[in-house]
């Protein structure tokens, strides 16, 4: 099941504090409805009551799926410059609930999870594209830097204007470009294909891009030493 816990909201516009149930943890295979939200940008945007503008409670929360072995610990967004200290809350909470604490029963099944930490609820929903898709998370992110470093197409290695993939069809990824609200760039999945094939050479940046839980472009990127936020 799913955990819901009633918290405190600021809205960012008029200041306005209110309380509302956000998730603190979400199983993906017994909330079919909250795993669709997720997926379809609408889970817990939350509307203020005064002066009804839009905000998103994006965590931290964690989201697990025992039928496909994944553990995700989503974090705020806005925590991204303290990633170094946080990424490995979300790999220390399963080990204590899978290993160290767990009955014998519990510590068969935890064998071949995934365990990531994202920051902001679209990079949660852009994992689960990854992993419903049959994408390796590793590749996308090495594809990532790839486009951004490509000379013309009009991106930047500024981690503010990274992408974020918003899309999967069969033929083309689509990608939000960071910073730049509805602008979308259509990649060929053969430049994700060209990368599946040639990974020996890809694998420096991969062991870099997964020197822990936090496997994303930001990674290198990103300083991440931010003091810990305040929770």
């Amino acid at each position: 099941m799913s955990v819901f816990r009633d918290c405190e909201l600021i809205c960012p516009r008029c200041a306005r504090a209110w309380v509302a149930p956000l998730a603190v943890s979400v199983n993906g295979d017994r909330s079919p409805d909250v795993r669709r939200a997720i997926l379809e940008g609408r889970f817990q945007v939350m509307t203020c009551p005064s002066c009804g503008g839009e905000m998103v409670a994006d965590g931290p929360l964690l989201y697990i799926e025992f039928e496909a072995r994944r553990f995700i610990g989503c974090q705020p967004r806005g925590w991204l410059p303290a990633w170094r200290e946080l990424e490995h809350e979300a790999a220390d909470t399963w080990r204590r609930t899978f290993v160290e604490h767990a009955p014998a029963a519990v510590r068969a099944t935890s064998t071949g999870f995934v365990v990531r930490t994202v920051f902001g609820l679209p990079a949660l929903r852009e994992k689960l594209l990854c992993f419903d898709a049959g994408l390796d998370d590793r590749l996308v992110e090495a594809l990532k830097l790839d486009l951004m470093r490509t000379p013309g197409a009009g991106l930047t290695l500024d981690p503010r204007a990274r992408l974020i993939l918003v899309a999967v069809e069969d033929d083309r990824l689509m990608f939000e470009v960071g910073g730049r609200p509805g602008e979308q760039l259509a990649v060929p999945r053969g430049r994700y294909g060209a990368i599946v094939e040639g990974r020996r050479g890809y694998a420096d940046l991969i062991a870099r891009l997964t020197a822990g839980p936090f496997v994303d472009v930001a990674r290198l990127m990103v300083g991440g030493t931010a003091p810990r936020p305040a929770r």
